[in-house]
């Protein structure tokens, strides 16, 4: 974790379910807790968002606030009321698995190695989940 004008930051928390990867990271603002998940692959025509916002919903710890994706890159914003940090990376990586599951036939190698790349450049900004102790 780094600190930041004593304030504490975390870092994000990298996920990994097949050829499919995720970083859930919280952000600490003066007004509020928000929590976002940066997805290197097409989170939404792969189903990602919608997976899990019933996978949040099923767990009582919020939903899917706002999402905004391009061809790179999604970033999904969660309405989490103050859940713990933990549960939510739990339901993520239990959803990015269900995500493997469905479109595993349908991830290209350059997907793999965009993914890669993702994970690489921005490795100084989360740990890997088994790193993770909430």
């Amino acid at each position: 974790m780094e600190h930041l004008n004593n304030k504490t930051q975390h870092l994000g928390v990298m996920l990994r379910a097949g050829g499919l990867a995720a970083v859930v990271s919280q952000k600490n603002t003066e007004d509020a807790t928000m929590i976002y998940i940066e997805c290197p692959f097409p989170c939404l025509k792969f189903g990602y968002v919608d997976i899990l916002d019933k996978d949040l919903k099923s767990d009582g710890i919020g939903h899917v606030s706002s999402y905004e994706t391009d061809t790179d890159l999604g970033i999904i914003i969660l309405d989490t009321a103050g859940s713990d940090f933990g549960r939510v990376v739990c339901a993520a990586e239990r959803s990015l698995m269900k995500t493997w599951l469905d479109t595993y036939n349908r991830i290209s190698s350059d997907l793999v190695t965009s993914i890669k790349i993702f994970l690489n450049v921005t490795q100084e900004h989360w740990i890997p989940i088994d790193e993770f102790h909430p």
